[in-house]
């Protein structure tokens, strides 16, 4: 995937700082505001389960607006890796259930990220909607290019609507890294798989290449 130009939301101050530290206070704040709510996860929680001072975290972002925007930021990071051809590539489909494997694994370890990737997404924070935009668009034309590509190696074929396909496989990634996000996501994965509830991916892939192929 093509790196997109990446606006910085922080200030400068934040890049001094060791890697170490900016990853703890990310994943700090990615933790409380995942399980209690961006809009209840106030600047002073974060410094205190960090222990540092409040005004600390004011020296490296101006608002908590901005610290939203920068795991936003983490977050189309994370999806260009997910979307990496493996090194274990032998065709499309290995490719797409690479893909497939990777957001369920995103999902099981990080689940207060993907809480947090839904929320931004709600109306009542539409100061994110821009960029919650740029991480959906991203992943839509990557599947795009895996689907084009795929029917140019003649992998797929050829009568494939793109767009359609794409909206499929999207929609299935997202539920894969939602499928441990609360108990009621891990209680729809029992409902859509009566077996393989752990890891339904190769059913998954065994149906879409009776579609594909």
């Amino acid at each position: 995937m093509k790196q997109p130009m990446k606006k910085k939301y922080h200030k400068e101050t934040f890049e001094k700082i060791s890697e170490e530290k900016r990853n703890r206070l990310i994943e700090t704040c990615i933790k409380l505001a995942g399980r209690n709510g961006l809009a209840n996860t106030k600047i002073e929680d974060i410094a205190k389960e960090m222990g540092i001072s409040y005004g600390s975290i004011y020296s490296y972002f101006a608002s908590k607006e901005d610290l939203g925007h920068t795991i936003i930021t983490r977050g189309i990071e994370l999806e260009m890796r997910t979307f990496e051809q493996p090194a274990n590539f032998t065709d499309t489909f290995s490719h797409i259930q690479a893909v497939f494997e990777r957001s369920l694994k995103i999902g099981l370890e990080q689940p207060e990220l993907i809480c947090l990737w839904h929320e931004v997404s709600l109306p009542y924070n539409h100061q994110y909607s821009g960029h919650t935009t740029e991480l959906f668009r991203l992943g839509v034309v990557e599947w795009k290019e895996i689907l084009k590509k795929g029917v140019a190696r003649g992998d797929i074929r050829k009568d494939i609507d793109i767009d359609t396909m794409a909206f499929i496989l999207n929609a299935i990634a997202s539920q894969l890294l939602r499928y441990n996000m609360s108990e009621y996501q891990k209680m729809k994965r029992t409902i859509h798989f009566s077996r393989n509830q752990d890891n339904p991916i190769p059913d998954i892939m065994a149906e879409l290449k009776k579609m594909l192929a």
